[in-house]
């Protein structure tokens, strides 16, 4: 196995902790389980750091020997790190990066996965699978017929998951059997389900939130962005929890924040000539940070305060198009991964604290972009690049 030792430094520990357990919340007495979307989509660390410094890590690790799906998260726990490929899953040392175990599966993934106890929850194109977490195996497999991506979550002995071009489906976890089925025909693209006060959201292709009952499927309410749902432009970041309320953006410079019931807080609007496709949220210390590409090909970072939508700040870190989910820690830092590589942004004033960018030995390209989400430990950061490569760097 070919393997890359990365010498990166830092000034600073980071810490993100979730799980995907039952009922939709985060387990906050397994510490040792991280993933790279938390509870309610906040991407905002739930374990408080004893130190805000250190010295300089350990040097860390990027593999190259196996092509991993560069728009899809990592789960991480204990020792192991679960991670899509191009063509299925993989189980990797987290200590040295060798592979522990490679299963293909049916096609290229799109979407995310989830880990609920001995389970990882995934899906592979136009098929979705419970997989062993220990030995690769598969548990039990369905074909939805439609492409799959977004991530899954796990409600009441349910896995909930959502396709391009059909709707949403209730299934259950031991066997895959179905046990409701809810109708979009627009289908659900990118965006993360959220589950809150026994209600499940998820946003349409149509720019419409969709409420439904966990248990049975059927429909509570819809939210339209406008008034005519066929021109109503796609919400493409996961749906946030803020204060009891929903936030969100779409692919046309609006960020919305509503009520569960629908009522309209605040709208933001980029002001023109920029346009932006808004593609991950965050939330800590009264701040959403939202990341997005504009119609210039550049990669953006947004700061927005909750309580109206006004805009604090912007940031501007490459122009390739490549942006990853934000990732917020100790409310005081948000760790984007971009074009130039890895950006450490103050959450305050959205001034750069530093960027580490890992060069190809013979270009003068980045070697560690990142398009993708961004799992951040008390140990380490793991991510996958624009490349595939599956990056750890130890803290």
């Amino acid at each position: 196995m070919r393997k890359i030792i990365v010498f990166l430094f830092f000034t600073m520990t980071l810490a993100f902790h979730s799980s995907c357990s039952k009922d939709g919340e985060a387990d906050g007495n397994n510490s040792s389980s991280f993933l790279s979307v938390t509870v309610n989509n906040s991407n905002h660390s739930a374990v408080k750091l004893n130190k805000s410094s250190i010295a300089i890590p350990d040097d860390s690790w990027l593999t190259d020997d196996i092509d991993f799906a560069s728009r899809s998260g990592v789960v991480v726990e204990n020792e192991a790190i679960y991670a899509l490929t191009e063509d299925g899953i993989a189980k990797i040392n987290r200590e040295n990066g060798q592979i522990v175990w490679n299963v293909e599966l049916c096609d290229f993934p799109e979407g995310n996965l989830c880990l609920y106890q001995n389970t990882i929850f995934t899906s592979s194109d136009e098929c979705f699978y419970a997989i062993d977490k220990k030995t690769g195996n598969s548990i039990w497999s369905i074909d939805l017929q439609h492409p799959i991506s977004t991530t899954p979550i796990v409600i009441n002995n349910k896995v909930i998951i959502s396709d391009e071009s059909k709707g949403v489906y209730a299934l259950n976890i031991l066997n895959g059997e179905l046990d409701w089925f809810y109708a979009i025909v627009e289908g659900s693209h990118n965006s993360i389900p959220l589950f809150s006060d026994n209600k499940l959201f998820i946003a349409s292709a149509y720019g419409m939130i969709h409420t439904i009952n966990p248990e049975t499927g059927a429909k509570i309410n819809i939210y339209k962005t406008c008034s005519d749902p066929s021109y109503c432009s796609e919400i493409n970041t996961p749906i946030m929890l803020v204060d009891d309320n929903l936030v969100f953006a779409n692919v046309s410079s609006d960020v919305f924040a509503i009520t569960k019931e629908g009522t309209v807080i605040w709208k933001y609007k980029h002001p023109s000539p920029t346009k932006i496709q808004f593609k991950g949220i965050a939330y800590a210390a009264g701040k959403i940070i939202l990341t997005g590409r504009t119609n210039e090909s550049k990669d953006i970072t947004l700061c927005i305060e909750k309580t109206n939508g006004t805009l604090l700040w912007q940031y501007i870190h490459g122009n390739q198009n490549k942006i990853s989910h934000p990732m917020i820690v100790n409310e005081s830092f948000v760790l984007i991964g971009s074009s130039v590589g890895l950006d450490n942004l103050d959450i305050n004033t959205g001034k750069l604290i530093w960027n580490k960018k890992v060069m190809k030995a013979s270009s003068s390209s980045v070697y560690n972009q990142c398009n993708s989400h961004i799992a951040v430990t008390d140990e380490d950061i793991i991510y996958i690049s624009t490349d595939g490569n599956l990056v750890r760097v130890k803290l």
